[in-house]
């Protein structure tokens, strides 16, 4: 476009679709098309700012005082309808959960972040950052990623400096990457889960009592389950990043591991990002076999419509690469 300010950019607009509409309208025997470009020209910028966030960023209480302005013992200024009883405060969790439930989103998300400064007045850290966590959840329903990203980073401090266990805060560093992706801040959500990755891959003490035995695998297994999603989530948030090469070398890894320990579908997830990102390194043998995987991967599961779109990406790169007959087999496969 051969303009070099907003203004030469608008009169180029108008001048080309000032002929189109004339031309529409010639055609169609009408005066709608110019009616409606005449009225669209003619609004206006709104003048004030439109805050499209549903978490706008607030300072966080850092005194007592301003800690006890929002604590359920703080008291309520304004007037009161006559014949009401003063009454506890309503717990701001509560009235979240209501507001989910209900689908109001922005307003379940401002409630939970309520819930989160009451916590936190109170010295409940990781209630509060739980209750962040949910606040961002609900954010990132409404596509607010920018609301979003900054809760779960508070919620991931909160909950790492109120003993946490990875375990559980993993749950909400793999729900935060998105969101972190999104406005541009993968890099902070990858340094998380490389920390988790580290945390996780921490043995298990062995030597506990054989009352404790049953307990202490449980505690294990989920351990290892989490250091799987966290892997695979690391595998996702690196192929955002367009790191290629680094993502498909974890998502191999990952449906590996999700195959051992017999989440087929999981597994079939990861055979399938591992074999699109092979792909496009060039190392098409490898991205075949991984691909393969993945078709056979969601049959097991009995998931169709995955499996289908797997197999489109896998005969897509076959005859890209000249291997017609492979893909016509595969094809052939999904009919039987």
């Amino acid at each position: 476009v051969p303009v070099g300010t907003v203004a030469e950019l608008a009169g180029w607009c108008l001048g080309e679709a000032g002929p189109l509409a004339d031309a529409f309208d010639l055609r169609n025997g009408t005066s709608a098309a110019r009616e409606e470009l005449t009225r669209s020209w003619s609004l206006r910028a709104e003048p004030h700012r439109v805050e499209l966030s549903v978490l706008v960023p607030t300072p966080v209480p850092t005194t007592a005082s301003t800690a006890a302005s929002i604590s359920p013992s703080a008291p309520q200024e304004g007037p009161r309808s006559e014949g009401s009883a003063p009454g506890p405060e309503q717990d701001p969790t509560v009235e979240a959960e209501r507001l989910a439930r209900a689908g109001d989103l922005a307003a379940a998300a401002a409630a939970y972040r309520r819930a989160a400064q009451v916590a936190l007045a109170a010295g409940r850290l990781a209630d509060a950052g739980f209750a962040h966590a949910e606040s961002a959840r609900c954010a990132q329903r409404v596509h607010d990623h920018e609301g979003a990203h900054r809760a779960y980073a508070h919620a991931g401090e909160l909950l790492r400096a109120g003993g946490v266990a990875p375990t559980f805060r993993g749950r909400v560093v793999r729900a935060w990457a998105p969101s972190a992706v999104e406005v541009g801040e993968g890099g902070q959500v990858l340094a998380e889960l490389e920390r988790l990755t580290a945390e996780l891959a921490e043995a298990v003490p062995t030597d506990t009592p054989a009352v404790e035995d049953d307990l202490g695998r449980r505690a294990q297994a989920a351990r290892h389950r989490e250091l799987l999603d966290v892997a695979d989530t690391t595998a996702r948030t690196l192929a955002a990043l367009d790191r290629v090469e680094e993502a498909a070398r974890r998502a191999g890894a990952a449906a590996e591991a999700y195959a051992g320990i017999g989440a087929v579908g999981d597994a079939a997830h990861a055979f399938w990002l591992a074999g699109r990102l092979l792909g496009r390194t060039g190392a098409v043998d490898e991205a075949v076999w991984h691909l393969e995987s993945a078709v056979e991967g969601f049959g097991m599961a009995r998931d169709r419509s995955q499996q289908s779109r797997a197999a489109g990406d896998l005969i897509e790169l076959l005859r890209e690469h000249g291997r017609a007959g492979q893909a016509d087999e595969v094809a052939r496969g999904l009919l039987s």
